[in-house]
């Protein structure tokens, strides 16, 4: 009797370890609870040569497909990147985060992916690599699953959470880091746009280990660095201001001479310049562009929210600001780098332009 249980016993066992196996391989394809992956960003991989300039389109928040009663306007915008792309021939997209509303995806295989993300950009024009980083929508969901959706297609090109890339334009060096900013702002959950559903994604460790990062990278000699991240520094909408990265990560840009700050997440189109104090302060004593383009679907933000902290806006170099739909459109040369607003009609509202000395 005795042999008999201890069989039973064993089978139970036996049950019970194959319905927890099958569970987490369940939870492992749908990403759900998954922890956010520690991924270590690729070694730098050779640049890419450009002979006499280089061209890409700039796109945030966006991922919003067709919602009733909410003034959405994705394939509108959609339209008039693909003409966009069709005469300026762009090498790649920038993306400034919030691929996917409102709350990221679960899996690789989640059908938004396809509605929000390759139904709108299958023009033939748009056939380039996408350069992808989270914004605080898609931290909601699962990042994880936003890394594996980057081997689906070279559309979406995500190779880690934050990472580089590197070209030679006339002879120029660029280089181009792309951040994960929900770490950075949210990895101690003290800005009011923090919420408890991305905590599977942060911890005050990782975001250490981003910035250890991000300091080796712009310690690397280049002609041109720009950086691309969803929060706002400097913000005349939305969210306004993070203070979070005005304490941390301004500083280290100042520092590292960084030419422009690429970012979305406030919905509308911006252009403002910093100048640091004391130019000495800066690698090179020039100032920092700061680019939003937040325009690429979700509803407009004309204003900002009565949480923001305007106040911190004081300074700031206001060269356009406007709560309105589009995208941007970069030349880089070798000396200067030319950035087109593009409105959701096709027009040319503001062009910025930053220089560097050669």
């Amino acid at each position: 009797m005795e042999g008999k249980t201890v069989v039973v016993r064993a089978a139970v066992a036996v049950v019970v370890t194959l319905v927890l196996v099958l569970y987490g391989l369940r939870l492992l394809s749908t990403g759900v609870d998954r922890k956010y992956p520690r991924v270590v960003p690729p070694a730098s991989i050779p640049p890419s040569t450009h002979d006499d300039e280089l061209r890409f389109l700039v796109i945030g928040d966006f991922g919003t497909g067709v919602v009733p009663g909410f003034d959405f306007h994705q394939h509108e915008v959609a339209a008039t990147l693909t003409h966009a792309a069709e005469e300026h021939k762009p090498s790649f997209v920038m993306t400034t985060g919030d691929i996917i509303y409102s709350n990221g995806i679960r899996s690789d295989q989640d059908p938004q992916i396809q509605e929000k993300f390759f139904t709108p950009y299958a023009a033939p024009s748009l056939q380039v690599p996408w350069h992808i980083i989270p914004g605080n929508h898609d931290c909601r969901g699962s990042v994880a699953a936003m890394l594996d959706v980057a081997s689906l297609s070279p559309q979406w090109h995500m190779p880690a959470r934050y990472y580089a890339e590197q070209f030679v334009v006339g002879g120029a060096t660029v280089r181009i880091l792309y951040l994960d900013t929900c770490l950075l702002v949210c990895g101690s959950m003290s800005n009011f746009r923090c919420e408890d559903s991305m905590l599977p994604n942060l911890s005050v460790e990782e975001k250490e280990e981003e910035y250890a990062w991000l300091d080796r990278e712009l310690a690397v000699a280049a002609d041109w660095k720009l950086v691309v991240g969803h929060w706002s520094i400097f913000s005349l909408h939305g969210n306004g201001p993070t203070p979070e990265l005005i304490d941390e990560l301004l500083p280290r840009l100042v520092k590292h001479g960084v030419q422009a700050y690429f970012n979305g997440h406030d919905h509308s189109l911006q252009h403002l310049v910093y100048r640091p104090a004391v130019a000495a302060s800066s690698a090179s004593g020039q100032q920092l562009h700061l680019f939003v383009s937040g325009g690429g679907g979700y509803e407009t933000q004309p204003q900002l929210k009565s949480e923001a902290r305007g106040d911190l806006n004081a300074g700031v170099g206001v060269e356009f600001s406007r709560g309105m739909h589009g995208f941007m459109k970069a030349t880089l040369t070798r000396c200067t780098l030319e950035i087109a607003f593009v409105d959701v009609q096709g027009g040319t509202p503001h062009v910025g332009r930053v220089a560097r000395k050669c």
